[in-house]
């Protein structure tokens, strides 16, 4: 699994995929965080705002609701002089009973009451009426609240007060809460419109609420409700405000609000979902533009990134073809794009290395491929120039070939050499030679020392691979002229001459047209003694017999002068090429044997 994976990913398909989605993935969900964020954050300051708004406006209104028989009596007491009429306060219960939610009315005169019900007031007995019409009232006190136990409908206390602001008479109105609630209108409030609402006094106890579940409940936070404990946590510094409870979005927010001028707060609950409802729909609808937009990105990498990829991986799969010689048919074009240009240059690469290879398979090959390697790893295997070097050089020709050519027909001469090259020229791959030229019939080969440290050492073994190869050469001519002559030609013979001495090794001609190969004295002398060499004879100087006296048999020595050079030479003929085989000179034995 591992294994797959790591190969998907590098393939250019796959870096598309991690390089091209993965930043837009990243970017998308980096910048829908921030923005959700950002925008959660405004709406969530705005709804507070708004919600703390809506509760003081609802506060107001309860107020209001409150406090309107409290004015209404003191309008009254200002306006209609309570001396001046016998029935003053069944005026004044007339007028309450026309308010929403009031449900009783009592009047105490001298430490009594006199409960008034609604509509059914028939006056007050004459003692009492008497000592309130001598006792004005021009004033009432501050209310006070009570609730009843039930948690249905509260008492509004009222102290009448005569001009020494001496008590006279007390007023106690009984009203239902949800009168007061009527005015919170929570169905006009969208955030608070399946939710509920309580009314708690200074000291946390439920005075009111309109849930049927909070039924038995006394104190705010009894229960150990988070959301309630955060309630009473923000009353204590905080005159309204708004609490979310737990989860994502929270499954309950609560409004709060202190009544201005009753000791009371009104508390409103709401579904977290309803309440962020923008929000949550915002966040949806951004997640889903985001899958859209993955998804967009993914199809396009699929279609166009896959042809891409299809292309290629044909390139590939046919430059590998094209380094093993393997050229096949030019690939098709399929757009006029840069691929499609990468895709002509190829072909025309191709096109150049089929022409390439076949002049080299034309005209030959001067180099062991495994030598060429070597030479082209140098930094300045390609440069024009040369260095001076010890080498060895060889030189064979094959005797009166040219009389005899002219009793052969010109397809027998060519496929004769030819026959001939490939045999000469195997064995001397094979014994590291670097053939420098064809002339006619004849080759001019050299041996280039190691990279041995120590250079006698290095040379020493460089002269016997050159023998064993100009020995291997004379060998193989018996069974090939065997061959020849089955075949009704006339037998060859070949000449060899070895010398070593300094010449000059490195690439020759002009930047247009060059070869590597060696010039210097010692490359003219090898020619020369190539010259003493009869038919089947290896001529070798006395410089190479010096260095192998010890490993050679020779036949016969003789002295030779050369025009341009003032003193004989001294020249070596090998001998019998039977003989030299059983010798120490050790001919390398055939690649595979």
């Amino acid at each position: 699994m591992k294994t797959g994976t790591v190969s998907k990913l590098n393939t250019l398909q796959g870096r598309l995929f991690v390089f091209v989605l993965l930043p837009v993935f990243s970017i998308i969900l980096i910048w829908g965080v921030a923005s959700f964020l950002y925008t959660r954050d405004a709406m969530i300051e705005q709804w507070k705002e708004s919600a703390v708004l809506k509760l003081q406006r609802a506060a107001h209104l309860i107020e209001m609701r409150m406090l309107r028989p409290v004015e209404l009596i003191e309008l009254m007491y200002k306006t209609i002089p309570s001396g001046q009429s016998p029935l003053f306060n069944e005026m004044v219960t007339l007028a309450l009973e026309d308010l929403d939610g009031v449900v009783k009315v009592t009047f105490s005169y001298a430490g009594k009451k006199s409960p008034l019900p609604m509509k059914t007031f028939t006056g007050m007995p004459w003692k009492q009426m008497r000592a309130y019409r001598h006792s004005r009232v021009v004033a009432v006190s501050h209310p006070e609240y009570d609730a009843d136990a039930a948690g249905t409908t509260f008492t509004l206390l009222l102290n009448l007060l005569d001009d020494q602001k001496q008590m006279v008479g007390r007023l106690e109105l009984t009203m239902r809460f949800s009168a007061l609630m009527d005015d919170l209108h929570l169905d006009r409030m969208e955030w608070f419109r399946h939710g509920m609402a309580c009314i708690v006094d200074s000291h946390q106890k439920f005075l009111f609420h309109t849930d049927s579940t909070m039924v038995g409940r006394n104190f705010l936070g009894d229960s150990n409700d988070p959301l309630e404990l955060a309630i009473l946590k923000s009353l204590e510094d905080k005159a309204h405000g708004t609490v979310a409870g737990e989860g994502h979005p929270p499954q309950l927010i609560a409004g709060f609000y202190k009544l201005d001028n009753v000791p009371w707060t009104i508390i409103i609950y709401g579904r977290g979902e309803d309440i962020l409802k923008p929000i949550i729909q915002y966040r949806n609808l951004f997640g889903m533009s985001g899958v859209f937009i993955i998804c967009l990105v993914i199809f396009l990498i699929r279609t166009h990134g896959l042809k891409l990829t299809t292309n290629i991986r044909r390139l590939c799969i046919q430059a590998r073809h094209v380094a093993r010689g393997e050229y096949g048919e030019p690939i098709h074009i399929s757009s006029r794009d840069e691929m499609g240009m990468l895709v002509e240059n190829f072909n025309a690469m191709v096109e150049g290395l089929k022409e390439r290879d076949f002049i080299r398979n034309s005209f030959g090959r001067y180099v062991d491929p495994e030598f060429a390697r070597q030479l082209m790893q140098q930094p300045d295997a390609g440069q024009l120039g040369g260095v001076r070097k010890e080498v060895v050089v060889m030189m064979s020709d094959i005797r009166g070939f040219t009389r005899m050519a002219e009793g052969l027909s010109p397809e027998t001469t060519i496929d004769l050499l030819n026959a001939y090259f490939s045999l000469i020229i195997e064995i001397i791959d094979i014994h590291k030679g670097i053939i420098v030229d064809f002339l006619g019939d004849g080759i001019l080969v050299f041996f280039e020392p190691g990279s041995s440290s120590l250079a006698e050492k290095s040379m020493v073994d460089t002269l016997q691979n050159a023998i064993r190869c100009a020995v291997k050469m004379q060998q193989q001519m018996i069974e090939f002229n065997r061959d020849v002559k089955a075949k009704g030609i006339p037998e060859i013979h070949m000449g060899i001459g070895v010398h070593m001495g300094p010449v000059i090794v490195g690439n020759l001609g002009s930047e247009t047209r060059k070869k590597y190969g060696i010039v210097g004295s010692a490359v003219n002398l090898t020619s020369r003694i190539q010259g003493t060499a009869l038919g089947e004879e290896i001529v070798i100087s006395d410089a190479v017999y010096c260095h192998l006296k010890g490993d050679l048999k020779v036949c016969r020595s003789f002295e030779s002068q050369f025009k341009g050079i003032d003193d004989p030479v001294l020249l070596h003929v090998l001998a019998s090429v039977h003989h030299i085989s059983n010798s120490k000179i050790k001919l390398q034995s055939e690649p595979g044997q």
